[in-house]
């Protein structure tokens, strides 16, 4: 069969087809994820203003605009068809917080003439603005302009940089230099997430995005680490996550599997933990 036949079909268009057909899903371990890097914007040291934004985001609006309900939401960073994955650890709040409510109570205000918010760090007034870089691939950036649009409602301002894959591959990843990437990891099967949350993957070519550093997480990584095989061992490191994963092309595909590019059917989309620095809200491949 030729592929290029169906190189073009994406989940945003397959409704289109006019013959007779099936749908099957296949489940992938993969999601995209915003990744939080605190060493360049200090102001995403705050774990309260982490969790305000992973709960401003709406998930399932991005699930069906963008994916045109060929997503789920994901939870954290194993996704649910992996080993190792518990669904015990990602229970719902009984009384969720809005994200307004928590930024007012972190000192975040709204200033009226601009609807933004403000806060004195440091004897230094601040207006809560980021920025995010996004790669140039129309569901990635088609969820940044959700994104964006969420933070917005709550009085955050979210500048989104667009750039090539291959940029991001040889200037941003190299450099470190971004406070939001909008980006994906594929664990390929395998439940082991230490080239991805190990500290002592900071710094390039290591993958570690958020450049996450917890002495507690390094000890049980490397406990998985030597414990994983072929078909893969629990991990248990949550975070912070945002987006989805689908089918890929491999354009962006480094080490152990990390991509940002793919031309989607699937994606699981993640619940944002924010309890610590690295990430807003993932999904993962379906």
């Amino acid at each position: 069969m030729n592929e290029k036949i169906f190189k073009h079909f994406v989940c945003q268009n397959i409704h289109q087809i006019k013959i007779g057909h099936q749908i099957f899903n296949l489940s992938m371990p993969r999601y995209y994820a915003v990744f939080l890097n605190s060493d360049v914007n200090p102001l995403l040291q705050e774990r309260e203003l982490r969790k305000a934004l992973a709960l401003a985001v709406d998930k399932k609006k991005i699930i069906k605009t963008v994916f045109r309900d060929y997503a789920s939401v994901a939870d954290g960073p194993i996704p649910s068809n992996l080993i190792g994955y518990d669904r015990n650890i990602y229970q719902p709040e009984k009384l969720p917080e809005t994200a307004a409510a928590v930024l007012e109570q972190s000192g975040w205000l709204v200033n009226p003439e601009d609807g933004l918010r403000y806060k004195s760090v440091n004897k230094v007034r601040q207006k809560l603005a980021l920025e995010m870089v996004v790669p140039q691939i129309p569901f990635l950036v088609e969820t940044a302009d959700l994104l964006k649009d969420d933070w917005q409602k709550t009085g955050v301002q979210l500048n989104i940089v667009t750039m090539a894959v291959d940029d991001i591959n040889k200037e941003i990843l190299r450099t470190r230099n971004y406070q939001m990437l909008l980006f994906g990891n594929i664990l390929n099967n395998n439940p082991d997430v230490f080239a991805f949350w190990h500290s002592s993957e900071r710094f390039y070519p290591g993958l570690n995005l958020s450049s996450y550093n917890s002495r507690e997480a390094d000890r049980r990584l490397g406990r998985v680490d030597h414990l994983v095989d072929d078909r893969g061992s629990p991990g248990e490191e949550g975070c912070l996550l945002l987006v989805v994963v689908p089918g890929d092309d491999g354009n962006a595909r480094r080490r152990r599997g990390h991509e940002a590019s793919s031309q989607a059917l699937r994606g699981r989309i993640t619940r944002g933990l924010a309890d610590e620095p690295h990430g807003v809200a993932s999904a993962s491949g379906a």
